[in-house]
């Protein structure tokens, strides 16, 4: 994680507007250099590479483009990477997509195959999509590809006595949407 003056710099390689990442949704999208994964086949060779010191984004440029895409008409926000990333921690991730998903309903494209690692994000954040699982040559439109496209579902459940709130119980159920990325499913 490169920090500067107590600020989390992030690696984004590029931002955009993008139509497919989610379903019925427009999303600003930002993609993160530095890549570690390195897989085969990998359709985004040039966000192997670390990003220049100078070119790294401050948490809050990155707050203010999605605040602007918001106000021009996108209705979610994409993240694609960071899990795979030697410019940025886990923790400094989870941070980023806490921030982001104040803005408005955020996605994590987190390409690993860690499920704990997984797991530990979803956990952490206030995100509303996942995406897991590395590249292998299949991607989501492909009926046998290893990624996995999940909405995520925050079930509370308030135990109550007198009037005030006692115990919340926080249940997560996973909806496994990745069928929605094949034609005619």
């Amino acid at each position: 994680m490169v920090e500067k003056s107590n600020t989390l710099l992030v690696p984004v390689y590029n931002v955009g507007i993008t139509l497919q990442e989610i379903p019925d949704k427009i999303a600003a999208f930002f993609n993160m250099g530095s890549c570690f994964s390195e897989c085969e086949g990998c359709h985004s060779r040039a966000l192997w590479s670390d990003i220049p010191y100078h070119d790294l984004w401050t948490v809050d440029k990155m707050l203010r483009y999605a605040d602007r895409q918001m106000s021009l008409g996108a209705t979610a926000i994409c993240v694609l990477g960071g899990t795979t990333n030697r410019q940025i921690s886990i923790e400094g991730l989870i941070s980023i997509l806490n921030r982001l998903a104040m803005i408005a309903p955020t996605c994590l494209y987190s390409g690993s195959d860690d499920e704990k690692l997984n797991r530990h994000i979803i956990d952490n954040t206030d995100l509303t999509w996942i995406k897991t699982g590395s590249y292998n040559g299949k991607p989501l439109t492909d009926k046998d590809t290893n990624q996995r496209f999940y909405k995520i579902n925050h079930n509370f459940t308030f135990n109550t006595v007198s009037g005030f709130v006692c115990d919340r119980k926080d249940t997560i159920e996973l909806l496994d949407l990745t069928h929605r990325f094949r034609k005619g499913e």
